[in-house]
């Protein structure tokens, strides 16, 4: 049976756009309509605009906990201010194109046969009526909704205007009139002093008064500009502003117990009693000052009320009732006739009625009433307020005995939306996957119902506990039920009680079954995963024999490691292996082999999609981030590659494997205060997951012979292949003696920790094998093919970390292909989703700036303002030079492509096995380039260890030119490479932010290149550098011509080169340090020694955004080997 929408909301106030709201924020469900009977949204703030009206609860106590309000004028608002309020939470959520305006339920009935819930809708503006059909039901109308009717004889014979407080006649203007205002409770008195004085003060209000009312003192300053500022910009001290004031608001409920509250309503009424006298006329003291206990009614918060008595044109009469309403005013008992243009109903409501003019129909066609019959003597009554048995689905907001005497109605309200919610999530769940290509659990449920004998309970302890309250006291009050006295209105207990029943659901007091159409759901799909065997049958022969997890089916594994990436897949099969617990991997891509074929497989094409292009990217394999303007670069935009990918960037880097200085370690150590990561402990790590071949010689040229040092390469135990392509380019040949000349001697590779004044061929994440990149998921995850405890979740995308109370992360709410689902951790959540990702999900999940989260309506889990800041990268330029042998330039013509590919797909040689980059070398500057730095720069650059370079130089035999596409090579038939450069030691910090609370939306990523003025010395600097490379006699031999092709000899005053920097640079993709690692303690810090997330448990970030700096070099052997520490710290193994 098709539905119309899943959840039906009868009410736009308060309490329906509260529901609306929660459905969006936390299940992100849309499918659900509000029947509203008004024009606007707001409820009883839209259809209460009488004048004075006003909330008589602190505004920030009183608006909603997760959307507040910092810039309330005053303490209590009036109400078109209470009202803008509620619309600008509807328009943040954009809910009101779900509203139906003027609109009104006439009935619903429960259809047995579906499980759904038929209602018949009548709209109010063309009398049409037309139905419905819903799985879920919800009465959100409020008990203020329905006012009292005119029961006084002779009033339909008035003349004047005659109508209630909630109905306000605005085409009156009581200026220089008589009005008779009925009613002296909160609308009255507020009433009263509004329309008495002033401009257009009435010439005479008379309010008649049947009993008297405890009159509080309620002082209404405006708040300061400073105040706002505060709430603004300390949301903290908001929370506690409001919490103060919930404090205040529960203390007062001491006072209602009828025995152990005596001795404070006495001290109420003796100080309110002397506050009437003293601001009320003396004539009136003897009404004003109430017989009844104070709470037995509700309380009126004065609004210059009593004062306004004295005023002139005021009359207060209590002694002498109306007995009859006549054409020109109202006759009292004694016979006077008070005239009057207008008679005001400010006699209340009938606080329990709306429920019953709904005229539900449950199971078997039984009434609300006939319910109510039989449960509670006709009485209004429910389970918690909310829940009635008989009536599956059916959920009741701001129902009976769910008002409060001494707190917030929306505290209340907020609780009943929660419980609500955590009630139906199975019934949306069932939902979801029924309309979803999906499989349905076989414990799926889509009809809820509180079971009777729980509802009965429920009832009569209510009942039992307001016996011995002060509503029982013997006054006349709204709260209790004409017929049985039976109170019907109000919680007999503190509010926080009713907050810890909506968290803690006594799940036995509910009765989950399945309707015929779920069932028949679940005979259809509950049996094979056809949908899934077919979307993953093409990805790859590992696939096939490959654990993954079922999507759509919550589950629960010891650890849940978020990101299939470099760290995400090493630790991951550690975990798993080494018998830590099962094991399940949350990739958002899959694998990369499909994705991009050759392009992520074949070392050559590794310059694929990692221009600074906005456009230049493939979505298969990556996330297409793109950096906000970066202002010191003349606003330019990149595209920043990311592995969207099973090996995520392991997939889409260069391959290089190298290890940084070992002071780098050593300050690494420092900062965290652990010697486990100086580089000489940190060194089994490194070889532990590598298996290191020595090159083939006999396949490259005799000159390009690399010089390594096996003692630190560990005895291959490890998955990753490290190894040297089978071809050398030529132009590596002659950079090896143009940098001897420039002082730079061959190093047996750079895996040892020095790096200073050394050049090496580059060691690359490459197969020995086969010279196809070598990733995490080619390595380590088909390492962990045939472990039991180990599971794949692909195209999957990590939407929120879930935490218990006591802030233990306790899974992740994950989402594949639109299916949204839970997987739970029993241990611990690892956040491997790298430098952007990673923070980005600590931010949506309640970890980060609070004040960054409050402005998103995130709930703050733990305020670590360090997440997402301190961000470092590495950048890289050059200038280009045409040269005589074989570039990366040859592969454009067909032909020599044609016969490169031939060479590696038969003998896994020729110039595809190479990532392009043969040679790096590192050095500090030479004393005639150090001369020009400022102070300031020779200050920073000096701060470092001896042994940490200021320069990377990279043999590139290839032209990079502006970089701002794949193909940047001139294609006229002549060959290129430039001799890059890249900085070391860059002081320039960016930071990743978001602007949503959903992770689907890309983050704020701004690198801030070049904000640091040394960055720019030391850029302009390494271009000469790089440039008195090609004046080496060594290299000009290798020239044809003295011309360079990029950018030209006519750049040359430092200003010119730092222009062509600017405009060409590209990030060689090292981003770091946006959740740093640091000790306990410090403020920035995100994660410990051993990357355990500060301010929470059970939760770890493992990959480069924990690098409490970004030591020199290509991380990916350190991430490697963090990724092998922290597994050997959580397993001891």
């Amino acid at each position: 049976m098709e539905l119309d929408t899943d959840v039906l909301i009868i009410g736009a106030g308060m309490s329906g756009l509260g529901l609306a709201v929660q459905l969006v924020r936390s299940y992100g469900h849309r499918r659900f309509e509000i029947v509203e009977k008004a024009e606007h949204l707001g409820g009883t703030w839209w259809t209460n605009s009488y004048p004075g009206c006003g909330v008589d609860v602190v505004a920030h106590y009183y608006a909603y906990s997760f959307c507040m309000n910092p810039n309330w004028s005053r303490k209590y608002p009036l109400q078109p201010e209470i009202l803008a309020y509620f619309e600008r939470v509807a328009a943040k959520y954009d809910i009101e194109k779900h509203i139906r305006f003027q609109s009104k339920v006439e009935s619903a009935h429960w259809e047995e046969s579906s499980g759904t819930w038929l209602v018949d809708v009548r709209n109010l503006r063309t009398s049409e009526t037309y139905q419905r059909r819903c799985k879920i039901l919800v009465s959100a109308v409020g008990i203020l909704s329905q006012p009292n009717d005119c029961d006084i004889r002779g009033h339909a014979s008035f003349k004047g205007r005659l109508f209630h407080s909630t109905q306000w006649d605005h085409l009156f203007d009581w200026n220089s009139k008589s009005v008779v205002v009925i009613g002296n409770g909160c609308s009255g008195s507020q009433i009263v002093p509004a329309i008495s004085e002033g401009d257009r003060a009435a010439a005479k209000v008379t309010q008649f008064a049947r009993q008297a009312q405890w009159v509080f003192e309620r002082p209404n300053p405006e708040y300061s500009k400073a105040f706002q500022f505060v709430m603004r910009w300390t949301p903290f001290a908001m929370r506690l502003y409001r919490f103060m004031h919930n404090y205040y608001a529960e203390m007062d409920f001491k006072s209602f117990p009828t025995l152990s509250g005596a001795a404070i309503r006495e001290m109420y009424a003796t100080y309110q009693g002397a506050y009437i006298r003293r601001v009320s006329p003396e004539k009136y003291h003897g009404f004003l000052v109430p017989k009844s206990e104070v709470g037995c009614k509700r309380r009126v918060m004065d609004s210059e009320y009593l004062e306004s008595l004295g005023r002139d044109n005021v009359e207060l009469v209590y002694d002498d009732p109306i007995e009859e309403i006549v054409e020109d005013g109202v006759r009292t008992n004694s016979g006077r006739l008070v005239e009057a243009d207008a008679i005001v109903l400010a006699n209340g409501f009938q606080v329990q009625k709306p429920l019953l003019t709904l005229n539900l129909h449950g199971r078997g066609g039984v009434s609300v009433a006939e319910h109510w019959e039989n449960f509670s003597e006709g009485a209004a009554s429910a389970y918690f307020g909310t829940c009635l048995s008989q009536f599956p689905n059916y959920f009741i907001l701001m129902g009976p005995n769910t008002a409060s005497g001494h707190g917030s109605v929306s505290y209340i309200t907020e609780c009943q939306i929660n419980f609500t919610m955590r009630v139906i999530k199975p019934v949306l769940k069932a939902l979801k996957a029924q309309r979803s290509r999906l499989p349905v659990l076989g414990s799926a449920t889509d009809v809820v119902e509180v079971q009777q004998g729980a509802e009965k309970q429920d009832i009569d302890n209510v009942q039992e506990r307001v016996k011995d309250l002060v509503w029982s006291s013997g006054c006349t009050s709204w709260a209790l039920d004409e017929t049985t006295r039976r109170n019907t209105t109000m919680y007999p207990d503190f509010q926080y009680r009713y907050w810890l029943r909506s968290v803690f659901v006594p799940w036995k007091d509910f009765e989950f079954s399945r309707s015929s159409v779920l069932e028949e759901s679940l005979a259809g799909k509950s049996v094979g995963l056809g949908t899934w065997a077919t979307l993953f049958a093409g990805v790859s022969l590992a696939a096939a024999v490959f654990s993954f997890g079922v999507p759509g089916l919550n589950a629960t594994y010891d650890y849940i490691v978020i990101g299939g990436g470099n760290a995400g897949l090493t630790l991951a099969t550690r975990l798993a292996e080494q018998q830590g617990g099962s094991v399940a991997v949350v990739e958002a891509g899959t694998f990369y082999e499909t994705g991009n074929g050759n392009r992520s497989q074949v070392p050559f094409f590794d310059h694929y999609y990692i221009s600074k292009a906005k456009d230049d990217y493939q979505p298969l394999v990556d996330w297409g981030y793109v950096t906000k303007a970066q202002k010191n670069a003349y606003d330019v935009e990149l595209h920043y590659a990311r592995g969207k990918c099973l090996g995520g960037s392991s997939a889409r880097n260069y391959m290089i494997y190298q290890r940084a200085n070992k002071n780098a370690y050593k300050r690494w150590a420092q900062a965290v205060g652990d010697d486990s990561y100086t580089f000489d402990n940190f060194l089994p790590f490194f070889n532990k997951g590598i298996c290191f071949t020595p090159p083939n010689n006999e396949l490259r040229f005799a000159n390009s012979t690399p010089s390594y040092d096996a003692s630190v390469m560990g005895n291959c135990s490890g998955p990753l292949s490290v190894t040297y392509s089978n071809y050398a380019h030529s132009f590596a040949s002659w950079s090896v003696n143009g940098l001897k000349a420039m002082g730079l001697k061959m190093f047996p590779g750079f895996a040892s920790g020095s790096l200073v004044s050394g050049q090496s061929y580059v060691m690359s994440a490459i197969s020995a094998k086969d010279q196809i990149r070598d990733s995490s998921e080619t390595s380590f995850m088909r390492k962990a093919l045939d472990l039991p405890n180990y599971a794949a979740y692909v195209l999957t995308q990590a939407k929120k970390i879930t935490f218990s109370r006591d802030k233990k992360a306790n899974g992740v709410w994950v989402d594949t292909l639109g299916s949204r689902y839970h997987l739970t951790a029993t241990k611990e959540v690892i956040v491997s989703a790298g430098t952007f990702a990673s923070p980005q999900l600590l931010m949506v999940s309640g970890v980060g700036p609070a004040d960054a989260l409050k402005k998103l309506d995130i709930l703050v889990v733990a305020d670590r303002p360090g997440v997402g800041q301190g961000m470092q990268d590495h950048l890289y330029f050059g200038p280009s030079y045409r040269v005589k042998g074989l570039t990366t330039s040859s592969l454009l013509n067909p032909d020599r492509l044609a016969e490169a590919t031939r060479d590696f797909n038969v003998n896994s040689t020729g110039m595809l096995t190479n990532p392009s980059n043969d040679i790096i070398a590192w050095e500090k500057f030479p004393k005639h380039l150090r001369s020009g730095f400022s102070k300031r720069t020779l200050k920073t650059l000096e701060s470092y260890p001896a042994d940490w370079p200021e320069i990377e130089l990279l043999a590139i035999s290839a032209f990079l030119g502006y970089q701002n596409t794949s193909a940047a090579d001139p294609n006229d038939g002549r060959q290129y490479a430039t001799m890059g450069a890249a900085l070391c030691m860059p002081r320039s910090r960016g930071s990743v932010t978001i602007k949503s609370a959903d992770n689907a939306v890309s983050p704020i990523i701004d690198p801030n290149y070049f904000a640091d003025p040394a960055d720019v010395e030391v850029a302009v600097a390494a271009y000469k550098r790089v440039r008195e490379f090609w004046t080496k006699p060594a290299v000009k031999a290798f020239r044809p011509d003295d011309v360079e092709a990029f950018p030209g000899l006519h750049v040359k005053t430092d200003a010119q080169i730092e222009k062509v920097i600017k405009e060409s640079f590209q990030t060689i993709f090292h981003a770091s340090s946006t959740c740093a690692m640091g000790k306990q303690g410090d403020y920035m810090a995100v994660v410990d020694n051993k990357a355990k997330v500060f301010g929470v448990s059970g939760l770890r970030v493992v990959d480069a955004s924990v690098f409490p700096f970004l030591p020199p070099g290509h991380p990916m052997s350190t991430v490697y080997a963090l990724a092998e520490k922290i597994a050997t710290d959580i397993t001891g193994r």
